[in-house]
């Protein structure tokens, strides 16, 4: 199986549109409207012809990600993409920091 994809905090998952469609299947142009299951743990839009996932600071959880493409026919699609957000922690800091602290003599 293909490994899941994953939003950090300060990086993004990039998807091309065109891996979403299997070719031959759209009649004309596609016009494309994404959305996110929670945008308040990561968000979703369109940038340059790829689906965009990025996680807000401080979020962790799972989001679905939905895009619908619609052809010149109006026929539409829709997938559907499960993404988990990790709290992205700079190099350096640990969960649970106050136990990294050296005791005070």
């Amino acid at each position: 199986p293909a490994p899941q994809p994953k939003a950090l905090y300060g990086d993004a998952l990039r998807l091309p549109l065109s891996a979403l469609v299997a070719p031959g299947d759209a009649n004309g142009e596609l016009t494309w409207r994404v959305s996110s299951s929670d945008p308040s743990t990561a968000t979703a839009r369109i940038v340059d012809g790829q689906l965009l996932v990025e996680a807000v600071p401080y979020a962790e959880g799972a989001v679905r990600v939905r895009a619908t493409a619609t052809d010149a026919t109006g026929q539409t699609a829709t997938v559907t993409i499960d993404v988990p957000v990790d709290y992205y922690r700079p190099a350096g800091t640990v969960r649970g920091w106050r136990r990294a602290l050296p005791p005070r003599e």
